[in-house]
């Protein structure tokens, strides 16, 4: 359901796809713009890329980050809902429930790289407690407002592609 990958000093161009993304700043400093902000990231820095959401960035030569992609579909299913919309970004707000969110990415790497082939039912269980932690923290219900100029984006994204 998540896979992820390491990327160093990159530029990627802008895009957007079916998976959420959970874009991770290691070390260095990168330029993330999502649909018309930009936000700066610094080390330990993160932020959820919802379904379908224009995104690119620039890295600094010495940044360093992860990229979590979670299956859209899957999740979804997982979870029982259509619509999936996540409000979470560490440079904009901050808290215990980052920091906690921060501690499970830092244990899914070091598990992942450290111990590559090894124990990976521990690996799961670290991704499943990443998506509770998600769910129950980050997750928008219907009742939100935010939710709402989510959803609104998405629809007008559906409406330019039809």
């Amino acid at each position: 359901m998540i896979k992820f990958e390491f990327q160093i000093g990159k530029k990627e161009q802008a895009h957007s796809h079916l998976d959420i993304e959970l874009f991770y700043c290691l070390e260095g400093r990168v330029d993330f713009a999502m649909e018309e902000k930009v936000y700066t990231m610094e080390s330990e820095d993160f932020l959820i890329v919802n379904s379908g959401r224009r995104h690119n960035y620039v890295g600094s030569s010495d940044a360093l980050v992860a990229c979590f992609h979670i299956s859209y579909d899957e999740l979804a299913r997982l979870l029982k809902q259509s619509m999936v919309l996540f409000w979470c970004n560490s440079t904009t707000e901050d808290g215990e429930l980052y920091e906690e969110v921060r501690e499970v990415l830092k244990k899914i790497i070091n598990q992942y790289y450290y111990h590559s082939g090894e124990d990976m039912i521990y690996l799961y269980s670290l991704e499943y407690e990443l998506l509770h932690m998600l769910q129950n923290n980050f997750l928008l219900t219907e009742e939100d407002s935010r939710y709402k100029g989510e959803l609104h984006k998405f629809d007008d994204r559906k409406q330019k592609i039809a």
